[in-house]
C-alpha cells in the first residue's frame, strides 16, 4: 500500500513540475522583450534550474 501511495505522490510531483516548466517556457517564448538568443537562454535556464542538463547543445 505504501509503495502505491509513494508512486502516486511522485507522479503528482512530476506533473506539477512539468506544468510549471511549460508555463515558464511559454512565458519566455511570449516575451517580446527577448530576442531569439535571449529566449533560448531563458529556456536553457529553466531546464537547468530543474536539473535538466543541456550538455554541449548550449555551447555558444
Amino acid at each position: 500500500m505504501y509503495k502505491d501511495e509513494m508512486k502516486k505522490a511522485v507522479n503528482k510531483l512530476i506533473k506539477e513540475m512539468e506544468q510549471s516548466m511549460l508555463e515558464e517556457i511559454h512565458k519566455a517564448v511570449c516575451d517580446d522583450g527577448l530576442d531569439d538568443f535571449g529566449c533560448v537562454e531563458e529556456i536553457v535556464g529553466i531546464f537547468e534550474k530543474n536539473g535538466i542538463s543541456c550538455n554541449s547543445r548550449h555551447d555558444f
